[in-house]
């Protein structure tokens, strides 16, 4: 079996393509600068750009699938444009090109934030309807774009299957794409707790739950694939637990922290808390990923062990 994948030098991409290769797939990716990336074992580049519709065509030739994940994740209001073009146009030109090419099966790497949020009382399951339209960030403007594009594709033949994974923590996150919180608690840059919750699942566990998606998930259905629901209390207080650094005790009002992001976002390169930070502030992204488990066989690990390995991994490769 050989499959395309899109995104894969990103975090759960590299995570994806590996755990493919030990499943005797057989793997070719999508990348804009062929060599750069050192794989674990053989995988077969294209040169190519989901921008960049004519690059897709001849990356499709010859595969039987398709895994989706090309795509960019910011939640400062400056990168509007970036998020709409990658994650919209760049979406629609694969789903364009995959049903001309025929493809027999698509799995697509959707967003939660395009499905919609549960809460500490009611996590969110894959019935929820959308209700973040009231936050206006563009990355969630832009994957809720893109999802219902892929709702017409669907309609004209394309055999989309959507896997939706949490927020995703574990080690090798090269460039810091998941684990801003992780990193910044080791470098003892989170003085106060932030108000709120999430679903947080390992890396892993999301490319092994991808691949059941692919082999079990029905066309035209969605997975939610998750790990633990926990509050940023309870993940600090984890993480102290395995270093010994002390947890932050003082908590922030949301509407504090929603005025410092909405302030700070447009006058610092780097705030501790940008627009979109500031506007999730006290929500709870509790999911219910009951389905998945039942019906894929998805199983995730204990969050103190993900915890582990990424803590350790940060610091063996010096970044704390």
């Amino acid at each position: 079996m050989k499959v395309l994948v899109t995104g894969g030098t990103g975090f759960i991409g590299r995570n994806l393509i590996g755990a493919l290769l030990k499943k005797g797939y057989e793997v070719r990716a999508l990348v804009r600068t062929p060599g750069r990336m050192k794989w674990s074992r053989k995988v077969e580049e294209v040169k190519g750009d989901v921008l960049i519709y004519e690059t897709l065509p001849p990356a499709m030739k010859d595969v039987d699938g398709i895994f989706h994940l090309a795509g960019v994740i910011s939640t400062r209001k400056r990168d509007e444009k970036f998020m709409y073009e990658i994650n919209y146009i760049g979406s629609k030109n694969v789903f364009e090109a995959a049903l001309k090419s025929g493809i027999k099966k698509f799995l697509y790497l959707a967003s939660i934030f395009a499905m919609g949020a549960g809460t500490r009382e009611k996590p969110a399951d894959e019935n929820i309807k959308f209700n973040l339209g009231n936050l206006k960030i563009p990355y969630f403007r832009a994957k809720r774009a893109a999802e219902i594009e892929s709702k017409r594709y669907l309609e004209k033949g394309l055999p989309i299957i959507y896997v939706y994974p949490t927020f995703c923590v574990g080690p090798g996150d090269e460039y810091i794409s998941s684990s801003r919180l992780v990193v910044d608690f080791l470098r003892g840059k989170i003085p106060v707790v932030p108000p709120g919750g999430f679903n947080a699942i390992d890396v892993r566990d999301t490319a092994n739950g991808l691949i059941l998606g692919y082999e079990k998930g029905k066309i035209g259905e969605k997975y939610l694939i998750g790990g633990t629901n926990t509050s940023y209390r309870d993940f600090l207080k984890k993480m102290a637990e395995i270093t010994g650094k002390k947890a932050p005790s003082i908590s922030l009002p949301p509407w504090l922290v929603k005025i410092t992001g909405i302030l700070l976002d447009p006058i610092m390169k780097n705030p501790p808390v940008d627009y979109g930070t500031g506007l999730m502030a006290g929500y709870y992204w509790y999911y219910d990923d009951s389905k998945a488990r039942r019906e894929l066989g998805h199983r995730s690990r204990p969050l103190k062990e993900t915890l582990k390995d990424a803590i350790n991994w940060f610091v063996e490769k010096g970044y704390v």
